[in-house]
């Protein structure tokens, strides 16, 4: 069961109708619950281990940008990939983190970051190893 304040990770997608934005979550995980599940196995070490990368894109909600969805979904289909893409939705002292659909994952590149920043800015766009 949720409480109140803990910190929660959805899976689900966005609909953005009518201007407005909205998060349809199908699925809901604690954070302890869902690093938990995430921890690999143990692995040997590999020099030519090809490690994969997160994508992740900080969204002032303020801004309300109802275009700014739609603008990112375009330049995700043109560089498809296997990292996948986490967004940090901010609004005054709350950030809501939500995991696209891997349907959506991208191949990061320096072409693909430029074109992000130009829509995001240098600080909203970083990357993480797995």
């Amino acid at each position: 069961m949720i409480k109140k304040d803990e910190i929660i990770i959805t899976e689900g997608h966005i609909d953005v109708a009518e201007g407005k934005t909205k998060i349809i979550a199908e699925k809901i995980s604690l954070l302890e619950k869902y690093v938990e599940n995430r921890r690999p196995a143990p692995k040997r070490e590999n020099k030519n281990q090809n490690l994969t990368e997160e994508l992740h894109l900080e969204i002032n909600t303020k801004k309300n940008e109802p275009n700014l969805l739609r603008k990112l979904k375009e330049i995700f289909y043109d560089y498809p990939g296997k990292s996948q893409v986490i967004l940090h939705f901010k609004d005054n002292d709350k950030t809501i983190l939500h995991a696209i659909d891997k349907k959506y994952s991208v191949n990061i590149n320096d072409k693909f970051i430029k074109e992000i920043r130009g829509i995001l800015g240098n600080e909203k766009v970083w990357t993480e190893k797995c």
